[in-house]
């Protein structure tokens, strides 16, 4: 039974561990999102003036 727990909490830590890449992840991604956004805003808005 003892080993079971470990690999059970072991995949529990993984998953964990795996969220919270994801969450930084998205975050990274989000502000380059943003970023490129701004950048083609500002581009356009240089166009039209």
């Amino acid at each position: 039974m003892t080993g079971l727990r470990v690999e059970n909490r072991a995949r529990v830590e993984a998953m964990a561990r795996a969220q919270s890449n994801l969450k930084t992840r998205r975050t990274e991604v989000d502000q380059r999102y943003r970023q490129a956004r701004q950048e083609q805003m500002t581009t356009e808005v240089i166009e039209l003036s």
